[in-house]
């Protein structure tokens, strides 16, 4: 019986996690049907076993301070039922929190968390060769053609292809048991990561996923035995993209890569709001001066969408206007913990990954909101796990 609700609540996390990803344009039902079954099982094993349900650890905590930061912004916010509706939001992702911690550290499942990010890559992957065909485009154009996949942001897929990269490094170090196969597999999704980091054309998605690919190979290449299989899987990741891909979208995908970056000097030196790169200036300029108006409690989750008629594109931005500098120091002292966490890990090749992991994810939020992304804050649970 132990065992039977062990693999349910494994296979239920898979398929969770996956399917926050999977079905995050259409069909967002299925991850909260997931949610449910995932809990509805813990917590029926936890009533028969009768066992303590609730254990905390602090990235937990700090997004619990987070959460009632936010809320309390309702009493003074510019947007107060906007509040309430995100405060409501980040509340359940605290649940999710609780319930996934304790079910990982319960019955030691790091590696159905692990799976179902692989899942989702690899969904996107045959998303984007067309092998599957959804209902809604998985390229977009913003003056580029830019892969999308299931998530509906180049920048976010990005950032989900790092993750992803991530999650099979950590296999490759930590799991003694794997299968050959499902070990070779880890290669080939680390490289197919990095195509579709390409594909995406973001920048920031780019530089630092590159640095984070090159440092992972420094790290690796200094065994010998890992030079074959590198190499092996560089030389299959290359095939498949000639049998899949489509040389042309290839060279656009390129030439698009090219352009961005060219523009990125006049995007800065802009003053007005065309273009990624000016419009993210404007509201790094006009969310300090919001800023330097409200600098404590900010206006209240909802505040920036409120003024501007869209979100920041930038976490730091969004979280410093609607929560001031307490809700800022507040969400990001889960990062500098974890960041601090890795830097104090003894001596090892994994310590190097997981600091340039938390480094990595830090900045990138420069090009997202993420903080009342369920999967994000997943992320750094798991982190705080490992």
């Amino acid at each position: 019986m132990y065992r039977f609700t062990t693999k349910l609540l494994s296979l239920l996390l898979t398929l969770f996690i996956a399917s926050t990803i999977i079905f995050k344009i259409e069909n967002m039902l299925v991850p909260h049907l997931f949610n449910m079954l995932l809990f509805i099982v813990f917590l029926l094993l936890m009533l028969i076993k009768k066992e303590t349900i609730y254990e905390s650890n602090p990235i937990i905590n700090a997004y619990f301070l987070f959460v009632l930061i936010a809320l309390s912004g309702s009493f003074w916010s510019i947007v107060p039922v906007e509040t309430r509706g995100k405060s409501l939001q980040l509340f359940f992702i605290l649940l999710n929190l609780i319930f996934v911690y304790n079910i990982i550290n319960k019955y030691n499942l790091q590696k159905a968390f692990l799976n179902g990010i692989l899942l989702a890559a690899f969904v996107n992957y045959i998303v984007l060769v067309g092998i599957i065909e959804p209902s809604y485009d998985t390229y977009y154009r913003v003056g580029t053609l830019r892969a999308q996949g299931t998530l509906g942001n180049a920048n976010s897929l990005a950032i989900f292809m790092i993750i992803s990269m991530f999650a099979s490094i950590v296999y490759l170090y930590k799991d003694k048991e794997i299968s050959r196969p499902f070990f070779y597999y880890q290669y080939f999704n680390i490289i197919s990561s990095m195509y579709v980091i390409f594909l995406t054309v973001s920048k920031k998605g780019i530089l630092l996923g590159s640095v984070f690919f090159i440092l992972y190979l420094f790290i690796s290449l200094r065994k010998v035995k890992n030079i074959f299989r590198i190499t092996l899987m560089v030389v299959i990741g290359i095939v498949s993209i000639i049998y899949f891909v489509d040389i042309n979208d290839l060279i656009s995908s390129y030439d698009n890569i090219i352009k961005r970056f060219t523009a990125l000097s006049a995007g800065l030196e802009s003053n007005d709001r065309f273009g990624s790169t000016a419009q993210r200036k404007y509201f790094i300029e006009t969310g300090w001066v919001y800023f330097t108006d409200k600098p404590l409690f900010g206006y209240g989750t909802g505040g920036f969408a409120a003024m501007e008629g869209t979100y920041a594109h930038n976490n730091y931005i969004e979280v410093m206007v609607n929560t001031g500098i307490i809700g800022l120091l507040t969400y990001y002292s889960m990062h500098i913990y974890l960041i601090y966490k890795s830097f104090k890990l003894p001596k090892s090749d994994l310590k190097y990954i997981l600091m340039f992991f938390m480094l990595t994810i830090t900045v990138m939020d420069i090009a997202v909101v993420s903080y009342y992304s369920k999967f994000d804050i997943l992320v750094l649970l798991f982190v705080s796990i490992l």
